[in-house]
């Protein structure tokens, strides 16, 4: 199984960001087949037989149930107190550094979720299986490597310019028609912002090497639990000082980016961004009131 895909997977499905991010019914209909859609992520990466395959249908459809009716409520309380703050004015500094630490908590629980079914699960693979998988894992790397240096070969301002395009689009779809100087603020917030990506690919590397050492190793190791726990649950700790330094500096910059434009909003901007976060609250307690019921 691709754990490291299968993480990416949920966080993508499972997190506020992409509950954010995706459209009304599209939205439910998203995360209610969740479950299914990580087990096609997975055939991508491994070929398991029968018994494995049911073995993690089963456990993927508890972790979807325990994301939906323990993670989702806590989400929904988060939005809502957001929500509240900003129809109220309440908006600092410490309440958007207070958004990314609730965000990475989120994710910090899925974290230590994932870990028990991999311990699980992995073990059970053959030699041949493990293989596949890390064969898979490089070669997906290799081609995420290989379409950042194409990109990178782009003009500096083409590339600034598609950034600007995308972010502009994206908050449009949350506040409606952008001011000049909310244009500007995104220009400057693009312009302004460091490249993490040869650091980070470095530093998935490494995290690769790493989970090659320990699969290959085998469960027999008395150590292999531990390693798993670490690279699953704490794989910051495999990034290099400069990617932590760079990862800062870039919080801070947004932290500050999301805090202007805020001040910079309208009356009506601002009724468009609460209607927003109002129509994903109801999205998230139909989703909730469905899994409970379960």
């Amino acid at each position: 199984m691709g754990i490291k895909r299968l993480k990416q997977t949920i966080w993508r499905v499972a997190s506020v960001v992409t509950v954010l991010a995706i459209a009304g019914c599209s939205s439910q209909l998203a995360y209610r087949f969740a479950d299914t859609a990580i087990e096609w992520e997975v055939d991508n990466y491994v070929d398991l037989d029968n018994a494995q395959e049911q073995r993690l249908s089963q456990r993927i459809d508890g972790l979807h149930l325990w994301h939906a009716q323990v993670e989702l409520p806590k989400y929904r309380q988060q939005l809502k107190q957001l929500r509240d703050d900003l129809a109220n004015g309440n908006i600092d500094q410490q309440r958007v550094t207070a958004v990314y630490e609730q965000l990475w908590q989120l994710w910090h629980n899925i974290q230590q979720r994932v870990y028990p079914e991999a311990l699980l699960l992995l073990p059970q693979l053959t030699a041949e299986q493990r293989q596949q998988l890390l064969t898979n894992l490089q070669e997906k790397l290799d081609e995420r490597r290989e379409k950042y240096q194409q990109r990178a070969q782009q003009p500096v301002a083409e590339r600034r310019s598609e950034q600007i395009d995308e972010q502009e689009e994206r908050l449009q779809d949350w506040l409606g028609y952008l001011t000049n100087q909310q244009r500007q603020l995104v220009a400057d917030n693009v312009s302004q912002r460091v490249s993490d990506t040869t650091l980070w690919l470095a530093y998935r590397q490494r995290w690769l090497d790493e989970f090659a050492s320990t699969l290959q190793a085998g469960s027999e190791q008395p150590d292999f639990a531990e390693r798993l726990r670490l690279l699953l649950t704490d794989p910051a700790q495999l990034r290099s000082a400069q990617l932590n330094e760079t990862m800062q500096q870039q919080r801070q910059q947004q932290i500050a980016f999301y805090l202007s434009l805020y001040q910079s909003l309208s009356e009506r901007q601002r009724q468009h961004l609460l209607a927003k976060a109002d129509d994903y609250l109801i999205l998230l307690s139909d989703l909730i009131d469905e899994y409970q019921a379960k």
